[in-house]
């Protein structure tokens, strides 16, 4: 699964309740995202699917390891 704000932005408001880590403290995931330039924010060793913030912890993107 890979899903944009971009392409469906209703679908990811579903997880806007995740936020990322914090900038200073735990290390965070920062898995790439297929396709794109943005990674996973957050804290490394997290469960569930990556999900990339962008500007005021907005989320952009969520996928999982099998996304291509």
């Amino acid at each position: 699964m890979k899903i944009l704000r971009e392409n469906n932005p209703e679908a990811i408001s579903k997880y806007e309740w995740i936020k990322p880590a914090p900038t200073f403290g735990p290390i965070r995931c920062f898995a790439k995202c297929p396709g794109t330039n943005r990674t996973c924010t957050l804290a490394k060793g997290h469960s569930g699917p990556h999900v990339a913030h962008g500007f005021r912890k907005k989320v952009m993107a969520v996928w999982d390891e099998l996304a291509t």
